[in-house]
């Protein structure tokens, strides 16, 4: 149903027989931008009361870029897709930095330079940023082919004995970074408790 949906609105815009005028007329959407596009009418029509959109490749250009978050997610940087995103971590960063939005949180485990560059995005645009490194302890407890279990002590509390079932510590990196996350949507009005988390 949504690919029949977004077809028949993709038929107005996009197809040579379009009835737009030339300079008016788009260019085809990538695989991804319909595919966003479907989640994004699948979640209107279930009326979901949050979701989590993560982007397909840097962030400034792409197709989730088009919303406005409650909280924006920046986990680390390192040089990856180098051929679209740039040649060094500070212009990949500023690409990443481009999902930033005016006065919405960012959550970043981003360090050194490119922890500046999402920092001065955010400054410009008025939007608070807490840096996961600097704001949160966190000790491993166990870790194991089952998973790793941690503690955690941040501005929004401290937990005890949490537990993913996710191999290798930097999937403990990743589990605070969505922890902040959720607490900085806690702090604008996106219900969620400690069991929860």
């Amino acid at each position: 149903a949504l690919t029949e949906r977004l077809k028949t609105l993709g038929a107005l815009h996009f197809a040579p027989e379009t009835t737009q005028p030339p300079g008016d007329r788009l260019p085809h959407p990538t695989f991804f931008e319909l595919t966003t596009a479907m989640a994004f009418l699948h979640f209107r029509r279930r009326a979901v009361d949050a979701a989590t959109i993560e982007v397909g490749l840097g962030g400034r250009l792409d197709a989730t870029n088009v919303i406005r978050p409650q909280v924006a997610v920046i986990t680390n940087i390192a040089l990856e897709h180098e051929e679209y995103l740039g040649r060094t971590v500070a212009e990949i960063a500023g690409e990443k930095a481009g999902i930033v939005k005016s006065g919405v949180p960012v959550i970043t485990g981003a360090r050194g330079e490119a922890q500046e560059v999402i920092g001065r995005a955010a400054s410009s645009l008025g939007a608070p940023v807490v840096s996961v490194p600097d704001a949160y302890r966190w000790r491993v407890r166990e870790s194991s082919l089952s998973g790793e279990v941690f503690d955690l002590d941040g501005p929004g509390g401290c937990y005890e004995a949490l537990r993913i079932p996710l191999v290798g510590r930097h999937q403990i990196d990743n589990a605070v970074l969505a922890i902040a996350a959720v607490e900085a949507a806690r702090e604008r009005g996106l219900w969620s408790d400690d069991a929860a988390i």
